[in-house]
């Protein structure tokens, strides 16, 4: 449901040529949770003491993962809710400057918090999304992003018009950059 996600801000010196803005990639092992309960939200969830059972590659599926019931040799079925965290370092030298966190894609729909603290909500797969967290995150410290994805919800293909989730690619994959 997450793929690939990176912080970024933005440094330009010269209104000419913009220098690349540094980035950190967050794409590896995070921890997860499913919530077929729904009760995530009302256990708080996004606040960082909670503990996250499971661990998670992004990118990545969680079926492919084996969450969920078995339904083939290597596929599972989960639709529903859950929940991804990864603590972070934003680079001490980084302070004073715009910090984003960007997502890719989430599927179908999702809530991101930053250091306990929602930041937005993402309401289509379809399209990246980007949040300023500048004032969320502390450079040179730990700082924790999670985020609850519903991918039962039709919700973002109703409202982008589609009729199945494959015309886009894998339904179940979410990117994202910080």
């Amino acid at each position: 449901m997450l793929a690939g996600i990176l912080l970024a801000t933005s440094l330009s010196a010269n209104a000419a040529e913009p220098p690349a803005r540094p980035q950190v990639s967050l794409d590896g092992t995070w921890e997860f949770r499913m919530d077929p309960q729904r009760e995530g939200e009302a256990g708080k969830w996004f606040e960082s003491g909670v503990a996250f059972p499971d661990k998670i590659q992004v990118p990545g599926n969680w079926q492919a993962q084996g969450f969920g019931e078995p339904i083939h040799l290597v596929r599972h079925n989960y639709q529903g809710i859950a929940w991804y965290r990864r603590s972070f370092e934003v680079p001490k030298d980084m302070a004073g400057q715009r910090v984003w966190l960007r997502f890719q894609s989430v599927c179908n729909n999702g809530e991101v918090y930053v250091n306990d603290h929602k930041v937005g909500l993402i309401e289509s797969f379809v399209s990246p999304y980007e949040f300023d967290v500048t004032d969320l995150v502390r450079p040179g410290a730990d700082n924790v992003v999670t985020v609850r994805v519903d991918s039962g919800s039709t919700d973002a293909i109703a409202r982008n018009n589609l009729f199945g989730a494959g015309a886009v690619g894998d339904p179940n994959s979410a990117n994202g950059y910080v």
